[in-house]
């Protein structure tokens, strides 16, 4: 394949959108780098065509320097028909064939079955290993598209079922919403009105894609998944108009990334469980020694004890309160008195 210019477009390597382009529609690939990679709508397309340009250009000169790979192309080619066609072999298995046994990407996988179901529908026996390339007298697109999307094929009869034919299984990557959109975390539920009713938030997405997930978003929905198990929310899943109620590890089972949101919802736990220790020492910290200030301050306020006592005064006795050093008393005659010298504590 031609060398290419520069090694990132839009923020996305460019190995990842030229694989991208031999399965994906290259109006998609353009959505990406508008939408993720922040560049405008016209150069985000000229860099698609110069990708595509580039991928038919290396294509064309491996078909002149090896022949041995056009002939093994064909030879795959012809494979595919026999076991669509002459073995009657699912178009989804045989699908699944080529990317167990000879590493297709999915998605390049099924446009060649549904090429060569095609080609059948239209009593084409002479199709070749350009079926599911680029065509060397094409514009240079990959799986030929028009412009906004995939060039639309020459109308066929539905292929009469026989022995020897199979139905053309839906286009795996055929567009769909993204699937982190479907979840949402309830964090609250109530009534209104004497109805049941929630709060919840999700990812916000609302991308189409051939595949699962938009790029990136599988990450986007293992966040969600943890931070809900972190906190213990439930988690509602819409899903061809039925709704499903679920824990967090019960809404990542479905994915092969189970594994990593269990292990997210662990580690979050138990940060947040050091994190509530920290703050309860600190608030047990704070009371104890808001405790002790307020006993000290009680203690100040009090009055110091009395000493109270009798004491002779000359032949009488007095009860009375000995205070700084000498005695306070009270005569007979209710007069209070208080002496410092002459007095006896009794």
């Amino acid at each position: 394949m031609s060398d290419v210019a520069v090694e990132r477009i839009g923020g996305f390597e460019v190995p990842f959108l030229v694989e991208a382009l031999m399965s994906e529609e290259p109006r998609l690939v353009v959505s990406w780098l508008v939408a993720d990679g922040g560049m405008p709508q016209s150069e985000a397309e000229v860099a698609v065509q110069d990708l595509l340009a580039s991928i038919k250009a290396g294509l064309a000169e491996v078909a002149e320097e090896r022949p041995d790979l056009a002939d093994r192309a064909t030879s795959l080619v012809e494979s595919v028909r026999h076991k669509l066609l002459v073995k009657g072999e699912p178009a989804n298995e045989v699908a699944d064939w080529l990317v167990a046994r000879h590493g297709a990407d999915e998605g390049a996988a099924t446009q060649l079955v549904v090429s060569v179901l095609d080609e059948a529908a239209k009593g084409d026996a002479g199709h070749t290993a350009e079926g599911g390339c680029a065509d060397p007298d094409s514009d240079g697109k990959i799986f030929t598209e028009s412009e906004g999307g995939q060039a639309p094929r020459p109308e066929a009869e539905e292929p009469e079922m026989t022995e020897t034919t199979a139905p053309a299984a839906a286009p795996k990557n055929a567009l769909r919403p993204c699937a982190c959109g479907k979840f949402e975390v309830v964090t609250r539920e109530f009534e209104t009105d004497g109805q049941p009713d929630f709060d919840a938030y999700g990812t916000g997405c609302n991308r189409t894609t051939k595949n699962e997930f938009a790029p990136g978003h599988d990450a986007k929905l293992k966040g969600l998944l943890i931070r809900a198990g972190v906190a213990g929310y439930q988690v509602l899943i819409h899903d061809g108009g039925v709704q499903t109620w679920t824990d967090a590890q019960g809404a990542a089972n479905r994915f092969a990334f189970a594994y990593m949101v269990a292990e997210g919802i662990a580690k979050g736990k138990e940060k947040a469980e050091a994190r509530k220790a920290a703050a309860d020492a600190k608030h047990a910290a704070k009371a104890e020694r808001e405790a002790a200030k307020a006993a000290k301050k009680a203690k100040a306020d009090e009055p110091a004890p009395r000493d109270l006592g009798r004491a002779k005064i000359g032949r009488w006795e007095y009860d009375g309160e000995f205070v700084d050093g000498g005695f306070r008393y009270t005569t007979k005659n209710d007069e209070v008195k208080f002496v410092t010298t002459g007095f006896t504590r009794i």
